[in-house]
């Protein structure tokens, strides 16, 4: 009797996944989704990689550019109190002419 109702029970299950059962589609379902999810995983692993390769290179180029304009601002500064000495020395210059002429 045992045996008989086996073999009830496993022909209904065949006949029940020929015809394509719900909990077949639910499973389908996730297998697809669980292949989206990795295929969304690996392009954001990719734009992941493309951003944090951008940032160390920007990071880079920022500090660069922050190092050179210091240094042009330390010689621009220099230049402008080396100006500023020579304008002194000028005005000394023409108030001692001035005196002389008159």
């Amino acid at each position: 009797m045992a045996r008989f109702g086996l073999r009830v029970l496993g022909l209904g299950l065949f006949s029940v996944s020929a015809v394509g059962h719900p909990m077949e589609k639910v499973i389908d379902l996730l297998k697809d989704l669980a292949t989206k999810a990795e295929n969304e995983g690996k392009t954001e692993e990719v734009s992941y990689t493309k951003f944090e390769y951008w940032c160390t290179n920007n990071v880079k180029d920022l500090n660069r550019a922050i190092t050179e304009e210091k240094a042009t601002m330390e010689k621009l500064s220099d230049e402008i109190s080396a100006h500023e000495k020579n304008i002194e020395v000028l005005d000394q210059e023409i108030e001692k002419l001035t005196e002389e002429l008159l």
